[in-house]
Parts: structure tokens; sequence; C-alpha cells
């Protein structure tokens, strides 16, 4: 029989063993994972925290980026390496600054506006050695392009800058504008960046992309989200939405005097500047004309279908399709429904412009986050973005409109491409704001016809 003291003894060599045991599979994982850094580049990290910009695009990266497989190069952009040394004779440098769009969210290398561009230009000029660089970086406001063509870009000696700026300057962010301080979308804790780093944590997203389109993968993913979700609403103390202090990324003031300032250096250094204003997919506003045309009319099936084509957007932000859709439920008798749209439409007046405002309600609801207002519905009809939705977009159109008044020359140009002049085929399906190949296709060939003067 053994002795207390000898289990004790043996108990103890198990547990150094199974110690051994975890730490052998830990290593093993993690080196595994680090070898396989080298084949994998997890999507979540290729915006990364910059110093200067606030975020930008990771150098070197070749992998998938929303759903496409992409690569940028050892700056960060996606495009061909920048130039270095002094501009040939017969060179002409186009550099092409902006946001999400002009980076080519969705698209291939070979179809963002800026490749496209490339090919018209060098049809156009054979005898010329054109070079278009892709300098776009997903989430940039004006005030990151502005610094990123002050302390970046005139170093590369460009003959021709393209800005296209404005779409996430009227975003809000919470207590801050861009020019009190760039926001770090891409920024994480100390903690999080260690955990990131590790072979570990490459090896588990690397199985959760493999997987993730199978069926009950997905439903445990939701519940454990769900689950967790529900779990902190319990314990985060409630707050006031209306103490939340939320500021356009970019006021309108401000946008001004970041393109004036951009206009004014492209024009000290000699450099021909283009704005470019590229517009929303149609689809965001054009059914809710239609669909104010049908209740006039008291055809509120069908103004409800109008509707229908900007709620099933993936991210849409207009507050009359809501409003609409609670003058519908209220005609019908459904005044908890009613009652839930306008909400929603009231909710979005106060917070817009925020993607898929139902979305947004929901999340903040369930984080204890408790919005309650007081309002009729006279005063919501009156409201500026039920009356007009498309007057904040105006606003920042008509600045880039009027950028190169008094400066009309061959150094200063603006090509205003307006919601009406593009079609909704021209748009990634059911996105509010990213092209597809059609529609960077037509705004190359646009801003070729308008800038095929320019190259001497």
């Amino acid at each position: 029989m053994h002795s207390f003291k000898d289990i004790c003894s043996r108990l103890k060599g198990l547990k150094y063993k199974y110690l051994l045991l975890i730490l052998l599979l830990l290593f093993t994982l993690e080196l595994s994972g680090r070898l396989l850094k080298h084949y994998y580049q997890d999507p979540e990290q290729f915006l990364i925290p910059h110093p200067e910009f606030g975020h930008f695009n990771k150098a070197g990266y070749a992998g998938r980026y929303t759903d496409v497989y992409l690569k940028t190069n050892s700056v960060g952009l996606r495009t061909l390496e920048l130039p270095t040394g002094k501009k040939r004779m017969n060179e002409f440098r186009v550099f092409c600054l902006g946001d999400s769009r002009t980076f080519g969210v969705g698209l291939p290398d070979r179809e963002t506006y800026p490749a496209f561009l490339q090919d018209y230009l060098k049809s156009a000029y054979p005898t010329r050695d054109i070079q278009v660089f892709n300098a776009g970086v997903p989430g940039f406001s004006s005030a990151q392009g502005y610094l990123f063509l002050k302390n970046r870009v005139i170093d590369y000696q460009p003959d021709l800058v393209i800005i296209a700026f404005g779409h996430n300057d009227r975003w809000l962010r919470e207590g801050k504008t861009d020019r009190e301080g760039l926001p770090h979308f891409a920024d994480l804790s100390p903690v999080c960046r260690f955990i990131r780093s590790s072979g570990v944590f490459t090896l588990l997203k690397f199985t959760d992309d493999q997987v993730e389109n199978i069926s009950v993968y997905d439903q445990m993913k939701q519940f454990i989200s769900a689950t967790l979700k529900e779990g902190y609403s319990k314990i985060l103390p409630q707050t006031n939405i209306q103490q939340i202090v939320l500021k356009n990324r970019v006021p309108l003031s401000d946008f001004q005097y970041y393109m004036q300032s951009i206009r004014a250096i492209c024009n000290k250094a000699g450099i021909d500047v283009l704005f470019l204003n590229l517009p929303g997919n149609p689809d965001n506003f054009a059914p809710i004309d239609e669909a104010g045309q049908f209740i006039a009319e008291y055809r509120l099936t069908e103004a409800l279908r109008s509707l229908k084509k900007v709620t099933d957007l993936n991210f849409y932000y207009s507050p009359p399709a809501h409003y609409y859709r609670g003058v519908i439920f209220r005609n019908w008798g459904e005044k908890e429904k009613a009652g839930e749209e306008m909400a929603l439409a009231d909710f979005e007046t106060t917070y817009y412009p925020t993607a898929n405002i139902r979305r947004r309600y929901t999340e903040w609801q369930k984080a204890n986050i408790k919005y309650r207002r007081n309002f009729s519905d006279s005063d919501l009809a009156d409201h500026a973005f039920i009356k007009n939705p498309r007057s904040m977009v105006e606003a920042y159109e008509n600045v880039l409109d009027k950028i190169c008044d008094g400066h009309r020359h061959e150094k200063c140009k603006n090509l205003i491409i307006r919601e009406k002049d593009v079609k909704s085929s021209f748009y990634i399906k059911n996105d509010v704001d990213h092209f597809n190949s059609t529609g960077t296709a037509v705004i190359a060939r646009q801003i070729a016809n308008t800038i095929v003067t320019d190259i001497h």
C-alpha cells in the first residue's frame, strides 16, 4: 500500500509532466504560427497605427483584404515601388490621394481607378513614361491627406496630384475633430498588440478564416459573441447617449482649410492639382425621392418597396428612410412599428452620418447606453436631414466646386462627379460607397479626359 507521501510525490511528478506537455504543445503551436506568417496575412492587421497619420496601410502586405487579394509596396501603398533619384526627362508622375474609394476596396489591384488611369494615359501618350501611383488609404480624411502630401508625396516630385477627399470627413467621431487629434482606428493596447503578434494567434485566426463559411461554426461564434455582449451590458454602467459628444471628423470650415492648403502647396511647388469629387451610390438617396412621391399619391405599398432599396444596402445613412417608413406604418395603424421607425429617424438626425443606423442603435441599447428624447413628428419633419438628406453631402461638394475659383488655370482644376452623373450599377452590390470595376473605369476615363491637355 502506497503511503500518502508516495502518492503526493507521484502526483507532483505527473503535474510536471503535464506542464511540460502543455509547454511543448504551446511551443509547437507558436512555431507553426510563426512559420505560417510567411504565407498568411491577417486582414484585420492591414491598417496599422502610424505616429504621424493616425493609421496607414501595412507595408509589404500580400494577402486578402476586403475579400480580394492585394499587395502593397515597401511604404504601404497599393502601387508600384515609388521612384528614387532624379526624375527622368520623359517621365510624368501622377499621385492619386484619397480614401478607400481611391484605394479600391473590394477590387483587385488592376481594377482600381488609378490602375485604369495608368492604362488610359499610356494609351493616349505612348511615347511618354507615365506613372500613376495609387496613394489611397482606407479611412483617410482630408486632414490626413494634407499631411501625407505635405510630408511625403511632395518629395517624389509629382507632376500632377489628384485629391479625392470629403467622404470620411463628414463622418462622426467622439470627442475630437481630426484637426484636434487624428483618430487611431488601427490602434490597440500593448496587451492586444502582443497577443496579435504571437504565432498562436496567427494560427487561430487562419483556422477561423478557413472554416468561417461552415454554418455550424458561424452559429457557434454568433452565440458566443451575443452571450458576451449580453453579459457586458449587465455590468456596464448606464450612459445617457446625449452625454456623448460627437463631431464631424473634419467640419466644413476645416475641410475648406485643408483643400486650400493643398492647393497652395501644389501651386508653390509648380504641381498641377485636380480636385475630384466621388459621389455615393444613388440608391442611397434616389429611392427616397421616389418614396416621397408615392406617399404624396398615397401609394404606400410602392413607397415601402422603394425604401427597401435603401435599407437593404449593407451601409446606408439617410434619416428620411426611417421617417417615411414611420409615416407609412402610422397610416396603416401599426403604432409600435411606426414609433420604432420614428425613433430611428430621430436618432439618425442626431448622429448623422452613421453607417447602418438600426444596427448602431441596437448595439448601443445592448451596451446599456440609453437614448431617450422627446420629439414630435412635426419637429422631425422640419429637420434639415429629413427635408434634404443630401444637404451635408452637397455642402462638402460645394467646397470642391469652388476651390479653384480665382485660381482656375492649368495648375488647378476640379472634376465634380455628382450623384446624378452615376448609376447604381457602378457600385459593388449593396454597397453605398465603393465602386465596382465598371465604376472605376468610368471615373478613370473622365479624369483622363479632364487632364489630357496637362501632359505636355
